[in-house]
């Protein structure tokens, strides 16, 4: 993982404490978690579909109020932003203990 990644997992990492913290919606934080990952262009397999496996679930959900009308489920999309936050720290931090230098 490159500068520019760790960057943009930085930004991930944001998004999910500003929406843990009330202060972007979550359709602003499904955004910015998925265009960072496509902007971030990691070629790692594993960690693209550890993402997506903690991601899905929060679309799913946003979807799924936009289409039908179902509520917000708040417990479950705190619990999952919070895993993925989780996610991206690890993550992160096994980088910066591989390489030090990095980012």
């Amino acid at each position: 993982m490159g500068e520019h990644q760790l960057r943009l997992w930085g930004y991930m990492i944001e998004a999910t404490e500003e929406y843990l913290a009330d202060a972007i919606t979550l359709r602003h934080v499904i955004g910015q978690l998925e265009g960072s990952l496509d902007a971030s262009e990691l070629k790692n397999e594993e960690l693209i579909r550890e993402f997506y496996a903690l991601w899905e679930p929060l679309e799913i959900e946003y979807a799924c109020n936009l289409e039908m009308g179902t509520p917000l489920d708040d417990a479950m999309l705190r619990q999952s932003v919070e895993a993925m936050r989780k996610f991206l720290i690890r993550t992160k931090e096994r980088v910066y203990a591989y390489d030090p230098s990095a980012g």
